[in-house]
């Protein structure tokens, strides 16, 4: 996404791409890792799957999803005006292939983080259910 953020000439869709960038970082930072170390800790039997729980509901992933996915569609929209410049002022080809450059990065970190919090909640499902049925 760095590559793509530094080959774009659109200061709108430089700060979008930075924006997503950051969110992504907070979301690993202050969720996602947070989770996994309490997940360990279940593990080694130094907390219970009810704490994991109450972590996991406190850190409120339909919050998570929210602001992914307004940086997603903020992106898009710069994205979307910064074409629209781009078609008016008659640019080069390399410009439409960095904003489809841009596109499927974006895309690709929406792919991603989708995944990761796909894959955590399945995860998480299979480890409380496991735990939650074993007395």
């Amino acid at each position: 996404m760095r590559e793509a953020q530094n080959k774009t000439s659109d200061d709108r869709v430089r700060e979008a791409y930075s924006a997503i960038e950051s969110n992504q970082r907070s979301w690993e930072d202050d969720f996602s890792k947070p989770l996994v170390e309490k997940r360990h800790q279940v593990d080694a039997g130094q907390t219970t799957v009810s704490d994991l729980q109450i972590v996991y509901l406190q850190r409120s992933t339909n919050d998570w999803v929210e602001r992914s996915v307004k940086e997603m569609d903020d992106a898009e929209r710069s994205i979307q005006k910064a074409l629209e410049e781009s078609n008016s002022s008659a640019t080069t080809a390399a410009t439409y292939s960095s904003l489809a450059l841009t596109v499927g990065t974006i895309l690709g970190a929406i792919i991603r983080h989708v995944r990761c919090l796909s894959n955590f909640v399945e995860y998480y499902s299979t480890a409380c259910s496991v735990n939650c049925h074993h007395p």
